[in-house]
């Protein structure tokens, strides 16, 4: 089913109207329908949708109240842009979302009005967003300075000079705004620098002491303001009423008005404190930013009727007002000469708004578990199906020439409706070859006739060679797997539909799916923003993961080192270096000229192996002070490769002498003895082992059969920032396949509709899928592919044959906390091949044997878990298009090991939460001992007669109950895949300062202030954690000192109960004994006391080596 594109209409007419709003909402005009554009009179109205048309030819001119009314009543229309004079704004805004509308507005004086609008909020299932306009919230060189300011260290100082004039030959001079509300031009040109100032430093302004003047007498007064203001981060500022200039301690951040290439905007300079100075230009674009922003909302919220949605921050009402409570509080000051004034609404918070992270069940229409009769249903049966016309061109022949040299350059443009895709050129061809795929999504066809133009690429304006028109109702269906269309010979057209005396074009033109064999590799119309250079970069592909394997080097000895100083004993030791892994023994406990060691050197490589292994044999001088006694190279690819725990044959190899980059000759080498094998028995880990995707062996032999096959279909998204408009793409990992979806290009409902399979070796392995922002889309190599989320799903937990459909949570953890990024709805299946073979690997070790024969210790596990990560990366970010290395990182979560006092409370929590059924059980068992329900005290005294009456029944007893427990939970079952869990992993209670902790860089790149603070506050619980330890210590030197007579008399009255027991337990049967204990334990709470029992006052008496301390 088709995205329905969301209809907005503009309340207002005015000079910004014209000038900007319609020429930004015309850029993005594929994101939205543009209703109408209403105005108080006729004259403005239709002047404005004059202007519209040219690029929104279906708007409606509306205009007084009964146009306003037709609006008002029109429930297509989701959402208005509010663009009136601030006297008229609220009153406005609030009308309308009182009707449900979705209102962008420009001012924000609602401190008053924002009671009225929690009540419509209250009593409107929609919801409604009160969304405030602030273009320089989004303007991009802000964006980029914000990110500047971790380079400048602690901020010192802020300045910002507003260089601006009003008079009389500008436009907005007469506008009511200006005229007729004091402080107009302050309120309406400042309100946007201060903006810009909160978003920039990251923190309120506090207090502020201005002075205020009246310049221009034209002007209502102040027009003019000069203020000192003090922020919460202890900094002090001057704001002049463009130049914004924030120094730190390393450097400072400049931004200043530029103009480049025709196009107004800002330049950054970003001053080092060693005098280096870098610039960046960056247009304006806030506006065009600000409305994707609101589109995105209200698309989102529309789809969640009924749920609030939290709208994006930018757009918050409150940011609007706490810029104009800055300004208010500057003019107030200003009225009172100066005087110190405490800004409003800085402690303003936004009302709480319940954000759904839960898991959610959806209903696709997908063919998966119904016959349909369709041919796609056992290959593409996880997915939607989304229908395109094709067009293939592949060439041409007899094209007449153009140019007065008597050749053309040929290219060939393919165009349906306001989409158009273009082939690449030839330079005097009259018969070139293309064979290129054009694909145009059904969804969004708004033509019937499908054009394909044959031109002459020309300097100045490029000349028609010919066309072929094709009618849309004509075009041949064709679904896989049927055979390719056959493409045609065609004669090409002039304009007027004649045939021209020369010139053939071959193509073929079909209607098809996403499973047809062209789609992967064809020019889509879904990115048609996409320059040629970034095409590559979009598609989907499938990477081969490399292969790993461990080599071990055993170091044995040496002999014939020549040491350069022979009046001392050597004192050698082996490095080894591969790649850029660099290991070394111990330093030779044989101190002579043939030294001994030993020792395994384990690396990791993957194949082919492109890099040898170099080993030198190096005696040490001093500190940081070697001397190099020969070196080896070795090659990889003759080395043995071992698939079990026997010890490989050993070799000799010669030490070589070096003289910087030349090989010394010698008359006799020195040897070194080895044992080098590639170890094919292990797994490599490159990836926590709490989440592999592969527990495999390296080596093919050992492998066991694949027990089934994993199938998962990549559906959509949304609910993602809307400043994330660049693209998305997807990475998923699994046993030795990475697959990228294509990158959908400047939507906030993304469908990919993309299924993959992956053969499954072990059920308890887990498949991760990520989404990123792709920052390459446009060329160049210079960004990054920013992450938006991912999900987990554990093949154990899923039911095997069951179609899983869901819209998973993206969560995004950041400094400011946890925010919900979008959603991604994945359709999964696990089918099973053989089941006793799947029940059967439940009883084999999870990793390969060597793993258990031959151990590595967990530091070297660590080291070359580390080392993989690093292979896999970097093997990946060569390939094309490149997985770059922050996407692989991220799947393979390289930071996991790093210090979190998040993640550290939440694991605390996660051991209570296993401890509590046994807490639990201890409470019950304790209201059992105190008679607290009578009756099942006197049941449990019965069945603990039977028991020990009939010990033999204990054991089934216990396994029957475990399993009535079970079955009972049965019902109770999870019926969807686990999640990420905000609660669990305890994002959503986190302190801001542990987060920004969790967030630092290693080492560390926060002030000495905030790493002390930090350091006092791991120290007060690592000292809490420190005396619990030392209270476990404590009981069990307690329990050694039984029998240690470290205290003489407690040893001598245990050893005397033990006798007395012993003897006791010999003559009398077990069975009366335990009955008159448990009579004992569970007696009338009338023959306790409330004193602690004999035993436990004699074992809390008993010694400890705590006393021994220091």
């Amino acid at each position: 089913m088709a995205n329905q594109l969301p209809q907005i209409s503009v309340i207002g007419a005015g000079i910004f109207v014209k000038t900007q709003y319609i020429p930004r909402l015309a850029e993005i005009s594929h994101l939205f329908v543009l209703k109408s554009i209403w105005s108080r009179s006729e004259e403005s109205a239709r002047e404005a949708v004059e202007v519209a048309k040219e690029h929104f030819p279906g708007v409606e001119c509306k205009w007084g109240d009964k146009g306003l009314d037709e609006i008002i009543q029109d429930e297509s229309i989701l959402g208005v842009a509010v663009v009136l004079a601030a006297q008229y704004q609220v009153d406005m805004s609030l009308k309308l979302l009182k009707a449900g509308k979705h209102v962008l507005q420009a001012i924000s004086e609602i401190e008053t009005s924002l009671s009225s609008y929690k009540s419509i909020c209250a009593n409107s299932p929609g919801y409604p967003i009160w969304a405030v306009a602030e273009n320089y919230r989004f303007e991009p060189a802000l964006l980029e300075s914000k990110k500047l300011l971790a380079d400048i260290g602690k901020m010192m100082s802020v300045q910002l000079i507003i260089e601006a004039s009003m008079n009389s030959a500008n436009p907005y001079f007469s506008s009511s705004w200006r005229r007729n509300y004091t402080g107009g031009f302050i309120l309406d040109m400042g309100v946007h620098f201060i903006a810009g100032l909160r978003m920039l430093v990251g923190c309120e302004v506090t207090s502020v002491s201005a002075m205020t003047s009246h310049v221009d007498t034209t002007l209502p007064p102040p027009d003019n303001i000069s203020s000192v203001f003090h922020l919460e981060n202890g900094c002090s500022g001057v704001f002049a009423m463009i130049l914004w200039r924030i120094v730190g301690i390393n450097g400072t951040v400049e931004i200043g008005r530029g103009k480049e290439g025709g196009q107004h905007g800002y330049t950054i300079s970003f001053y080092g404190s060693g005098g280096h100075c870098k610039s960046n230009f960056y247009p304006f674009s806030g506006v065009t930013d600000e409305l994707k922003a609101f589109l995105h909302d209200i698309s989102q919220a529309n789809l969640q009727k009924g749920s609030s949605y939290e709208v994006e921050p930018r757009l918050s009402y409150i940011e609007g007002a706490r810029d104009v409570a800055v300004l208010d509080a500057m003019l107030e000051s200003g009225n009172k000469n100066g005087a110190l004034v405490q800004c409003k609404l800085r402690k303003m918070q936004k009302p709480p708004q319940s954000v759904d992270f839960a898991l959610k069940e959806t209903s696709p229409n997908i063919g998966a578990g119904s016959f349909t009769g369709d041919k796609l249903s056992c290959t593409y049966d996880l997915v939607e199906q989304m229908q395109y016309l094709y067009a293939r061109v592949v060439k041409a022949k007899d094209l007449p020439p153009k140019d007065i040299t008597g050749s053309c350059d040929p290219y060939v443009e393919v165009k349906l409706g306001n989409y158009k895709g273009v082939t690449k050129h030839f330079d005097k061809k009259s018969n070139p070859e293309w064979n290129q795929v054009f694909a145009f999504s059904k969804d969004r066809i708004q033509a019937s006739v499908l054009e394909v133009f044959v031109k002459d690429k020309d300097v100045v304006l490029d000349d028609l060679i010919g066309r072929i028109m094709f009618d849309l109702n004509e075009v041949p269906k064709r679904v896989p797997p049927d055979s390719p269309l056959a493409p045609q010979w065609y004669r090409l057209e002039d304009r007027k539909g004649d045939k021209i005396k020369s010139g053939e074009l071959m193509l073929a033109v079909w209607m098809g799916t996403q499973a047809d064999e062209a789609f992967p590799d064809a020019w889509h119309s879904d990115a048609a923003s996409v320059g040629p250079d970034g095409v590559n970069k979009i598609r989907s592909k499938v990477y081969i993961s490399p292969k790993l394997w461990y080599v071990r080097v055993n170091v044995i000895e040496a002999q014939d080192l020549v040491p350069g100083d022979k009046s001392r004993f050597p004192e050698v030791f082996v490095k080894g270096t591969l790649g850029n892994q660099a290991l070394r023994t111990r330093t030779s406990q044989t101190k002579t000229i043939n030294p001994m060691w030993n020792e395994d050197l384990i690396f990791v490589v993957a194949e082919p192996f492109e890099e040898p292994l170099i080993l030198t044999a190096e005696d040490r001088l001093g500190p940081n002070k070697d001397e190099v006694l020969g070196k080896c190279v070795i090659p990889l690819q003759p080395v043995q490769r071992r698939l079990d725990h026997k010890p490989v044959n050993t070799r000799w190899f010669n030490l070589e002498k070096h003289m910087g980059n030349k090989r010394k000759k010698t008359k006799f080498a020195s040897r070194i003895h080895l044992r080098i094998c590639l170890d094919g028995g292990y797994h490599v880990l490159d990836e926590s082992t709490h989440y592999s995707s592969d527990v495999r062996p390296t080596a093919k032999q050992l492998w066991r059969p694949s027990i089934g096959i994993l199938e998962l279909g990549v559906l959509s998204a949304g609910g993602a920032d809307a400043n994330e408009d660049k693209g998305w793409t997807e990475a998923r990992l699994m046993p030795t396949k990475w697959v990228r979806t294509r990158t959908i290009v400047d939507s906030f409902t993304p469908r990919w509709n993309e299924q993959y399979t992956w053969e499954v070796f072990d059920p308890c392995t887990v498949i991760t899928i990520g989404v990123f922002d792709n920052g390459h889309i446009h060329g160049g190599g210079g960004g990054k592919d920013s992450r938006i989320g991912k999900v987990r799903i554990r093949l154990s937990t899923l039911e095997t044959d069951r179609v899983y459909t869901h819209s998973y949570p993206l969560l995004a953890l950041q400094p400011s906390g946890v925010r919900k990024a979008g959603e991604v709805q994945l359709a999964v299946r696990f089918t099973c091949s053989s089941l006793v073979n799947m029940l059967h690997m439940y009883s084999h070790p999870l990793l390969p044997k060597m793993h258990y024969v031959h151990p590595l210790s967990v530091m070297q596990l660590d080291s070359l878990r580390h080392q993989a990560m690093q292979i896999v990366s970097t093997r990946l970010s060569r390939s094309e298009p490149p997985l770059r290395k922050e996407v692989v990182e991220y799947m393979l979560d390289v930071d996991s090991h790093m210090w979190s006092m998040r993640r550290s409370k939440a694991n605390f929590f996660r051991i209570m939460g296993v401890l509590s059924s046994l807490i639990a059980v201890g409470k019950w068992f304790d209201q059992i001992c105190n008679w607290k329900n009578s009756l099942t005290t006197i049941l449990i005294h019965i069945l603990f007669i039977i028991l020990i009456l009939y010990p033999e029944l204990i054991l089934p007893t216990v396994f029957l109950y475990l399993f009535l427990i079970g079955l009972w939970n049965y019902r109770r079952r999870s019926r969807h895949p686990p999640h990420m869990d905000t609660r669990l992993s305890h994002a959503d209670a986190a302190h801001p300062d542990e987060l920004d902790e969790e967030f630092d860089t290693f080492p560390t790149s926060k002030s000495s202030d905030i790493v002390r603070m930090r350091y006092d506050r791991l120290r007060s619980i690592a000292g809490r954690v420190q005396t619990v330890v030392g209270d476990l210590a404590t009981q069990g030197e307690r329990f050694q000192s039984l029998i240690s007579w470290r205290d003489p008399r407690a040893t001598t009255l245990f050893l005397t109960f033990c006798l007395i027991t012993a003897i006791v337990l010999y003559v009398t049967p077990f069975q009366v004994v335990a009955l008159l204990i448990g009579l004992y334990v569970l007696r009338h709470p009338r023959f306790r006391h409330k004193l602690p029992s004999a035993p436990l006052n004699f074992f809390r008496r008993l010694p400890a080596k705590s006393d021994s301390m220091l």
